[in-house]
């Protein structure tokens, strides 16, 4: 009896020490009304801007006893309907085009880093993953870039280019045709997220 309860103290004891020794993971959520998620693209008349009014985003962020850290897990919901301008004629073409009836969501999931770096507080890299638009998912790569403001507050930031033919999006046109969006667009985010 004696050596099952010291064979078990033992373990309990060594899985002490191999548990301080793990790295911490922690989990973050996107506080909405202090980030911002913006669709910017040319047309043939003038320049647009959309924003997305609706984003949830979670981090799983892991700490080790270095005082360095890694994004493990990175994902991103918008809801499709919520991107808005201040046009309804535009809203309307948009929200036809992305077939938000059919696909109400747009998410991001991420794949793996690279070109991690570190500077203090600070950080910037290259994220690869995978983004679902009307329906088609693609592999994409873009940079970011970001501070950890404190242990329970972080801000990411970036730009992230994408194509409307890449997701078989015909780009809207008003005014009779006269005129016509850029099948390129630019994603510009900045996301603070808190500790959950």
């Amino acid at each position: 009896m004696k050596k099952v309860i010291k064979s078990r103290v033992v373990i309990l004891i060594v899985s002490l020490l191999i548990a301080q020794g793990l790295p911490a993971q922690e989990k973050y959520k996107l506080v909405q009304d202090k980030s911002n998620l913006k669709v910017k693209g040319t047309s043939t008349v003038h320049d647009w801007e959309m924003i997305a009014e609706k984003v949830n985003s979670e981090l799983q962020v892991v700490f080790n006893d270095q005082g360095n850290f890694e994004f493990k897990d990175v994902s991103v919901v918008c809801q499709a309907e919520k991107i808005l301008s201040d046009n309804s004629i535009m809203d309307s073409k948009t929200h036809k085009a992305l077939k938000t009836s059919k696909y109400p969501t747009i998410s991001f999931k991420m794949k793996s880093l690279s070109n991690f770096k570190i500077d203090n507080s600070t950080f910037s890299g290259e994220i690869n993953g995978y983004v679902k638009i009307a329906g088609v998912t693609k592999q994409i790569t873009f940079k970011f870039s970001g501070n950890i403001i404190s242990k329970d507050k972080i801000e990411v930031n970036g730009v992230v280019p994408l194509k409307m033919s890449d997701f078989n999006i015909e780009p809207p046109t008003a005014m009779l045709g006269a005129l016509k969006t850029g099948n390129e667009v630019e994603v510009e985010y900045t996301f603070y997220f808190n500790r959950i």
